[in-house]
């Protein structure tokens, strides 16, 4: 199974566990971004938008399973990138393109699709608390 088809599934499988705490999780777009989550901002969340907590006994084996499925997604993701960011260069290489011409290309695909170029990982990746960079080539 390749990295994308990993995570998507981790997500899923990571969400119907978290319908053990509530069933109404699994339906709701916020827990959909469970790996952007730290497990207080689970907690937060489970608490405001449900308003269910997580019983004190049972707090510190789901952290531990919750930090162990974020490192597993935060692992995924950075193989993604790292893939795309070689996809990319290669390209780049193919074609000849220099450090300028690459920086015009991401530029307008910053403005175009924010979420599709190395920018845009890195903002998004910067919003959800992960250290996600990526090296350019130099051409």
């Amino acid at each position: 199974m390749r990295a994308g088809e990993e995570l998507e599934s981790l997500i899923k499988a990571t969400l119907r566990r978290l319908g053990d705490i509530d069933a109404r999780i699994t339906a709701s777009s916020l827990f959909k971004a469970w790996p952007s989550m730290t497990f207080a901002d689970l907690q937060a969340a489970l608490n405001k938008r449900l308003k269910v907590t997580i019983p004190v006994a049972e707090r510190d084996e789901w952290e531990t399973w919750f930090d162990h499925k974020r490192a597993e997604a935060a692992k995924l993701a950075a193989e993604i990138v790292s893939a795309e960011v070689e996809i990319n260069d290669r390209v780049y290489r193919m074609f000849g393109l220099t450090r300028t011409e690459i920086d015009a290309l991401e530029d307008a695909l910053a403005i175009l699709a924010p979420a599709l170029n190395v920018k845009g990982y890195e903002a998004i990746s910067a919003v959800e608390g992960s250290n996600y960079r990526v090296k350019h080539v130099s051409a």
